[in-house]
């Protein structure tokens, strides 16, 4: 079999493979593999479609590669290949409001004591506070985290955003730059990482950082494993700093049995399900990035000087 122009790499149960293997048929020779298929004449393949994960393994087997679609937002898995002069869509757009459903839910199960109340054996008169004046510090202000800003703002929050740049975005009451992290974690009482992974973002939740938030805050991470300071998470909860922490996901996945988070019953561990990918998204996005491709027009790639 001739190798095709297009390969969509594919797990048994990914139900987008049959969408986007139309599409791109109209255009380009196309065939789908398992990640752990091996006897594929790949000469030809000019166009990836897949995990990045199952992806990054294939990419040195495609000599005439221009373009990756990933089926995931993160790409970090594809970072060797950044600066190579291949194309890297991330799936970008499409989690606004899963993430903030995840986030908000979590905040207000925190907040309203949802949690014990939903196991009481006795009756638990005592009141709790509302989100109303309290502070949300979201590190990230993309599409996502403009998500996130504006279902804070339906509870009253008080938003304040952190970027690389402290540009100013929609939806948040303040945006302070990465060198301003910590005059961003000034009382904050829930800090929301939505964060990718790169080396500027490595343990940015630090001890300094955890230290300049509000008393009895919590931190929620569904960004990428990277940013969290362990050992800084730990500290925090000592000194009675964190009320809380919900991590979605973490540097090691799935995260190891024996791990201290598992043993802390102030740690909610979410197993990277905040945000599911929905299958009509992946078509959607492919199908329009592919016809501009083609086309040989801009479309959204990752910015290989930034790393997403």
């Amino acid at each position: 079999m001739p190798s095709p122009q297009c390969l969509l790499i594919a797990r048994d149960d990914d139900d987008w493979t049959g969408p986007v293997l139309a599409d791109a048929s109209e255009s380009l020779t196309t065939a789908i593999a398992h990640p752990d298929a091996s006897s594929i004449d790949t000469s030809a393949v000019r166009v990836l479609v897949g995990g990045p994960p199952d992806l990054a393994h294939w990419v040195p087997r495609c000599p005439s590669l221009q373009w990756i679609q990933s089926t995931w937002a993160g790409v970090d898995a594809l970072a060797p290949y950044l600066d190579t002069g291949v194309k890297i869509s991330p799936l970008r757009g499409v989690y606004g409001q899963a993430m903030s459903e995840f986030t908000m839910g979590w905040i207000l199960s925190i907040q309203r004591n949802i949690l014990t109340r939903a196991t009481a054996q006795q009756w638990q008169p005592e009141l709790e506070s509302g989100l109303n004046e309290k502070t949300i510090g979201i590190m990230g202000t993309g599409t996502i985290g403009k998500s996130v800003a504006a279902a804070a703002k339906t509870f009253n929050m008080t938003v304040r955003g952190l970027n690389s740049s402290g540009a100013d975005a929609p939806g948040f009451d303040q945006t302070f730059s990465n060198e301003e992290r910590l005059e961003f974690a000034k009382g904050v009482d829930y800090l929301v990482s939505i964060l990718p992974k790169t080396p500027q973002t490595d343990s940015i939740i630090s001890k300094a950082l955890i230290e300049q938030l509000a008393p009895n805050s919590t931190v929620i991470n569904v960004g990428r494993g990277n940013a969290v300071d362990e050992t800084a998470l730990r500290q925090g909860f000592d000194s009675s700093k964190l009320k809380a922490a919900v991590l979605d996901v973490f540097d090691i996945e799935p995260l190891p049995k024996d791990h201290w988070y598992w043993g802390h019953d102030r740690v909610f561990i979410t197993s990277h399900t905040a945000a599911p990918t929905p299958s009509s998204a992946v078509v959607t996005v492919f199908a329009r990035n592919l016809r501009l491709f083609l086309a040989e027009q801009p479309f959204d790639t990752v910015d290989a000087t930034k790393g997403y």
